[in-house]
């Protein structure tokens, strides 16, 4: 599921276009009925209840499309530098916000 769910973000970011083609479409391809047959497959061999596998499926393909619409609408080319630069563009007043400011300080590493 982890390779199946890279696999596709890097798809879909290749084509951001995809995501709205798919889900547009009134009837599921003969090929998109496989693919998904397999992915219930691996989850009943992995031990999944039926309702369960149908979660897990969703739930996956959910965070991946959202996730590769979220890329796909981010406002610049990540290049070194783009993240800390966007960051200060945006910086949260850390005495009205102390904990945004800390997250983001922490994960652009300058808190560390």
């Amino acid at each position: 599921m982890e390779h199946r769910a890279r696999s596709a973000r890097l798809v879909l970011r290749a084509h951001p276009w995809a995501i709205g083609m798919l889900e547009s479409r009134p009837t599921p391809s003969l090929a998109l009925l496989r693919h998904h047959d397999r992915v219930l497959g691996w989850l009943f061999d992995a031990g999944f209840s039926a309702a369960s596998a149908t979660h897990a499926f969703s739930a996956v393909d959910a965070f991946v499309y959202g996730f590769a619409l979220s890329e796909s609408t981010l406002p610049f080319q990540t290049e070194e530098g783009t993240e800390a630069d966007f960051a200060d563009a945006v910086a949260p007043d850390p005495a009205e916000y102390p904990n945004l400011a800390r997250s983001l300080s922490d994960l652009l590493g300058a808190g560390s």
